[in-house]
Parts: structure tokens; C-alpha cells; sequence
């Protein structure tokens, strides 16, 4: 009776510490982290509201879009041409040269970015901002950046462009471009005023709605990253009261991803950053994928650099490797949806891959891709063919044996599995000492 007694006072106390501490600690903990990560998602969001107020009621044709923003940049590669507006120092505007809409080689390229007015606006947004309780002048959407020099931003010839906030602080912006989808955008902030201030970095890619075209549920199409592991939500998985879905690594990648094409951040790989992924409601779903880098303190006189990456392109295999390598940024190469079966689907295309490149025509890679799985597997393939030419030289004889036996099912499978075994072949389901019994075959 005792130990009964001892028991539940044992079970009601542990009950009790256990609803203390969510009431009293964990409880406010997790609204405490809830609250703050509510509020560093949305801390360098645009505002929907004011992006609704400034957007036009009917989107302007892509065309009227890019002239009415105002000044811009152009943007050539061998790989991508477009061009970087000036207001806000935004990539808003990038197609893509070696793509087409059709395999017509003079339709359309490929439009990947477009701007805020247009229909599915797509784009990327560099910049920095004050810390919680700093009242400082950053910039913004529609600071005026004013470009050092003249030209086009083209891989030889990388664009300055620089911004005073009149009280103190000078931010530069480099931009570089290679010959393929890779930006680097090298933010710097010069801290003239004589007092130490503090600076968080951020970039983040965003489209509000998603444009038509053909979706397969077995391809991965939203957001993309990697942080210590793959981190792949689809557009499905934001309602309009999805919270934003975060993370923190060091090193890794993020971005939207389509079938094809990709927008994808890649902040220093060897900084912690606090990602998320968001959907925000509007006239057209607003998706957002970002990071953020720890605050930078500076002294007065100091300046401070950050390097950010973008890539925008197609996501071709050997140029995702080339960078993963090149650049270290980690599993870059998974931004390509290979599938459940990655562990085969993969290696099949880098095989492939391979005779492409040596053979230049797809048609006859696959012929070799072909011919090298049948011998992979002609061991298996061969054992089962002599398994069938042996079955089908004995099958006029098991014919015999069920016309003489039809009605007796046991002494048809006694002899059917005692030819086999005589002939070298494993008995169907026969008795052990089915080959001691010979029955039929005998007469036979």
C-alpha cells in the first residue's frame, strides 16, 4: 500500500516539475524564438502593402516595364544579357541567350528576371541593414545608386556603383559576371562618422506568382538549398498561413528553382547565415527565399566587405560541378532534381553524359548507354535464357505427364518436379525425395 502511495506521489510530482517548466520556461522560450525569427524573416522583406500601392493595377507588358523604371546597366555574357536598374541596383532584367522558348533558334530566349510591374516579376536584391535599435539611412528600393565609369556589365568589365546616405555612411556595390550565370555583387560600406555603427548583410531572390507552364509532380519545382542537408519545399507547401520555414548553416546555397532554371544565393561559405523560405499573399503569391549574415560592427573610419553570390541560368550538370568545386559550395550540383532514385538515376546521366561528350550526338549515347547496361547484366540475363532453353526442351514431356495424370494434381507435380531434377533444374515446389519416385517417367 505504501509503495502504491509512494508511486503516484513519484508520478504527480514528476508531472508537476515537467508542467513548471513548460509554463515557466520552455513556453516562453519557444514564443521568445518564434517572435524572433518572425521578425528577422520579415526584417528586410519588401513591404507588400507599399509594394501593391506602387505596383500598377494591370501589369505593364515586360517592354513598358523595363522603360519605365528608369536608368539601367547592360548586362552581356556569351551565357545571359539583360540589365541592372539603377534604382535600388537590382537585377531584375535577365534572359537567357542559348535557351528559346521553341526549338525554333529564332524564337524568344529564355526570360528569367523580370521587373516588379511586369507579369511574374522575378529579381534579386542585395543590401544591408540596421540592427534592431539602430536608426540608420540605408539602401533601399529606391535609392538613387549612381554608377562610377560607363560600360556594360560584361565578364571583362565589371560595374561600380556607389551611394551616400548623407550622413556619414558610403556603401559601394561591385558587380562581376562570368561567362556563364555566376554574379558576385561585393557590398562595402565605409563608416565616416564618429561613431561605431552596426550593419546586418542580406540578399534575397524573390517572384511574386508562378508562370504557366508544364508541372510534373515527380519534379521537385520552389524552393531549393542546401544547409547541412538538402532544403526542398515546393510552392504547395506555403498557404497563405505558412509561417516561414528557417534555418541556420554554415556554408550552403539557396534559392527558386524551376524545371530548367534556377535563381540561387550563395552567401561566403565559411559564415554562419540564418536562411528562410516565405510566401506572402498579394495579387500575385509573393515567394521569397533569403539569408541573413551576422552583424558587422563598424568603428569610426572602418569599412567592411561582403561578397555575395548569385547564380541565374540554366541548370546545366558539368557548370553546378564546375562551381561546386571551383567556388566550394556544397552539394551545388543537387539543385538538379534526380529523383527517389538518385543512387541510380545519377550515375545513369553522368555515363551518358560522358558518351555524349565523346560520341557529340545523343542519339548514338544512348544506343552505347544501352549496350553497356545489357553487358552489365548479361550474366543474369544469360542465366536466364539457358534456364528457358532448358524448360522449353522439357516442356512436351510435362505436357504428357498432366494428360496422364490429369486428374491427379500431387502425382503430376511429383513428376514434373522428378524431370527437373534429372535435367538439372530446380523442382517446383517438389517433395524432397520427389527425385526417389520416378513414377511415369519411367513408362514414358
Amino acid at each position: 500500500m505504501t509503495d502504491n502511495r509512494n508511486l503516484i506521489i513519484a508520478v504527480l510530482l514528476s508531472l508537476g516539475i515537467f508542467l513548471g517548466w513548460e509554463y515557466f520556461v520552455g513556453g516562453p522560450k519557444m514564443k521568445a524564438e518564434q517572435a524572433r525569427q518572425a521578425a528577422a524573416a520579415h526584417q528586410h522583406k519588401p513591404d507588400q502593402a507599399a509594394l501593391q500601392a506602387l505596383a500598377p493595377a494591370k501589369a505593364l507588358p515586360r517592354g513598358e516595364a523595363l522603360k519605365r523604371g528608369g536608368p539601367r546597366i547592360a548586362i552581356d555574357t556569351p551565357s545571359v544579357d539583360g540589365s541592372l536598374l539603377l534604382k535600388g541596383a537590382r537585377l531584375d532584367d535577365l534572359r537567357l541567350k542559348n535557351y528559346r522558348d521553341t526549338i525554333d533558334p529564332k524564337s524568344r530566349e529564355i526570360v528569367l528576371f523580370s521587373p516588379q510591374s511586369s507579369d511574374y516579376p522575378y529579381y534579386a536584391v542585395f543590401g544591408f541593414v540596421a540592427v534592431p535599435g539602430e536608426k540608420l539611412a540605408v539602401p533601399d528600393g529606391s535609392t538613387p545608386w549612381k554608377q562610377e565609369g560607363n560600360g556594360a556589365l560584361t565578364p571583362a568589365h565589371p560595374v561600380t556603383l556607389s551611394w551616400d546616405n548623407g550622413h556619414g555612411l558610403l556603401f559601394t556595390r561591385k558587380i562581376a559576371v562570368d561567362d556563364k550565370f555566376m554574379f558576385t555583387v561585393s557590398d562595402s560600406v565605409a563608416n565616416k562618422t564618429n561613431a561605431k555603427v552596426a550593419l546586418q548583410p542580406f540578399a534575397y531572390v524573390a517572384r511574386d506568382g508562378v508562370p504557366t507552364s508544364q508541372h510534373y509532380w515527380v519534379l521537385h519545382e520552389g524552393f531549393v538549398g542546401y544547409g547541412g542537408g538538402l532544403k526542398d519545399p515546393s510552392y504547395d507547401d506555403f498557404k497563405d498561413d505558412t509561417p516561414p520555414k528557417t534555418f541556420t548553416a554554415t556554408g550552403g546555397w539557396l534559392g527558386i528553382t524551376d524545371k530548367y532554371w534556377m535563381a540561387s544565393l550563395i552567401p561566403p561559405q565559411d559564415q554562419s547565415f540564418d536562411g528562410s523560405y516565405s510566401a506572402a499573399p498579394g495579387q500575385a503569391k509573393h515567394y521569397q527565399a533569403d539569408y541573413r549574415l551576422a552583424a558587422r560592427t563598424l568603428a569610426p573610419g572602418a569599412t567592411t566587405t561582403v561578397d555575395h553570390r548569385l547564380f541565374a541560368g540554366a541548370k546545366v550538370y558539368d557548370v553546378l560541378n564546375g562551381y561546386k568545386k571551383k567556388l566550394g559550395i556544397a552539394d551545388f550540383d543537387y539543385a538538379i532534381d534526380w529523383g527517389w532514385f538518385w543512387f541510380i538515376t545519377q550515375p545513369l546521366f553522368l555515363l551518358l553524359d560522358q558518351f555524349y561528350h565523346l560520341l557529340g550526338n545523343f542519339g548514338i549515347a544512348i544506343l552505347a548507354l544501352t549496350v553497356v547496361v545489357k553487358l552489365v547484366f548479361f550474366p543474369i540475363a544469360n542465366a536466364q535464357y539457358k534456364s528457358m532453353a532448358k524448360m522449353k526442351k522439357l516442356q512436351p514431356q510435362m505436357e504428357r505427364i498432366k494428360e496422364r495424370f490429369a486428374d491427379d494434381p500431387q502425382k503430376q507435380q511429383q513428376d514434373d518436379g522428378a524431370l527437373s531434377h534429372r535435367e538439372g533444374e530446380p523442382g517446383r515446389g517438389l517433395p524432397a525425395d520427389a527425385a526417389d519416385h520416378p513414377g511415369v517417367l519411367l513408362a514414358v
